[in-house]
């Protein structure tokens, strides 16, 4: 059972998606470090992580204390050049959908739903993302 703040939830899953993308040698946009989309033509990934309904799923135990389940979703923009950004979108975007599908991180966050979208293409870039749905427990 996990015990996870809404901050300690993002930075675990921000820490797996920077082991796994690290891994390709391309520029991430965090939401909340900055960061610049890059001036060369080369792949490049922007993350959103979005908190959603989170329920009681406890009575309190001796000390008050309950059990909220937390659920979210995070969201990643893979950009490639278009072109034949296509291919290499869908290598990149399994590369992140991978770091996810059917794992659990080390404090307890299950990632349960994993899906690629491609947007096609916006300009001078190739779109598709990756979308994880995910939850954990936090008790307070």
């Amino acid at each position: 059972m996990s015990n996870l703040s809404y901050e300690a939830a993002r930075d675990e899953t921000f820490t797996m998606l920077k082991t796994a993308w690290d891994s390709t040698g391309y520029t991430v946009v965090w939401p909340d470090k900055g960061g610049e989309k890059p001036v060369n033509p080369e792949p490049w990934l922007q993350v959103k992580l979005a908190h959603s309904l989170g329920t009681q799923e406890t009575l309190g135990n001796h000390l008050g204390q309950r059990l909220w389940k937390r659920r979210g979703r995070l969201f990643c923009q893979i950009a490639t050049p278009s072109g034949d950004g296509a291919t290499e979108a869908y290598g990149l975007a399994k590369t992140v959908g991978d770091a996810f599908e059917g794992k659990k991180s080390p404090s307890g966050i299950w990632f349960v739903r994993t899906s690629i979208n491609e947007l096609g293409n916006s300009g001078d870039w190739y779109l598709i993302n990756v979308i994880t749905d995910f939850e954990y427990n936090e008790l307070k």
